[in-house]
């Protein structure tokens, strides 16, 4: 089995509980990391694979897995979950503040409770989730977009969040009931204006600087113009 492990040192109790899950599942399998690096799909060095289990800082989520599945015929969750734990820690963010989905009444409300929600499992790198939600459904430029700010997920970019979160099918209801509650309320496109020109003509938005905006919808005529921007 090779020489015997350094300890463990962390501050970090989750990741603590990481290494030493790692390290057990591999003892079960009576494995070396040579061997075990063998076994891996895609391959993982062994020394990538003892980094992982020296508790020295958080491994990458796919190098977690293929750890724990080249062990042998067995589930990678409790695994995934401690590596959730141990970044959520390592980040320290503060989650507790953000509202539930279910009390989500506009789009900062939104963005706040999706942001702890990503911070709560993990934070995982952007691109990671990217690729593990699959080829365009749930961009990065996207994501990080709309926790600037800026913009807002779609549906379907939606459930693929709250896939790649791993949040349980069962809340899923709650997030998309939001969404539409959100939705209702503010309009995450930009809008079309019509301008009330100086000499009292009427132009769309960028025709004439200094002008009156006057918001409506995209297919109302000018008499049906009611809310002025100011």
């Amino acid at each position: 089995m090779g020489r015997p492990e350094k300890p463990i040192r962390t501050l970090n109790p989750h990741l603590m509980l990481l290494a030493r899950h790692l390290r057990e599942t591999r003892e079960e399998a009576g494995l070396t990391y040579a061997q075990l690096a063998a076994r891996t799909r895609p391959v993982v060095s062994a020394t990538t694979l003892q980094r992982a289990a020296s508790g020295e800082t958080v491994p990458r989520l796919e190098v977690v897995e293929a750890y724990v599945l080249a062990c042998g015929p067995r589930s990678a969750e409790r695994a995934r979950k401690l590596w959730r734990q141990a970044r959520s820690w390592e980040h320290g963010a503060n989650y507790t503040s953000a509202p539930r989905p279910r009390l989500a009444e506009n789009a900062a409300d939104l963005r706040a409770a999706l942001r702890a929600t990503y911070y709560k499992t993990g934070a995982m790198p952007l691109r990671e989730m990217e690729r593990r939600a699959g080829l365009g459904r749930l961009p990065r430029t996207t994501v990080r977009r709309m926790f600037n700010g800026t913009t807002m997920l779609d549906q379907e970019q939606l459930r693929a969040f709250l896939r790649v979160c791993d949040v349980p099918e069962r809340e899923h209801q709650d997030w998309l009931d939001a969404w539409t509650r959100v939705w209702k309320r503010e309009t995450f496109i930009e809008p079309t204006y019509w301008v009330d020109r100086r000499d009292g003509s009427w132009g769309l938005e960028g025709q004439l600087d200094n002008a009156t905006m006057v918001q409506h919808e995209s297919h109302a005529r000018p008499a049906q113009l009611s809310r002025v921007v100011t």
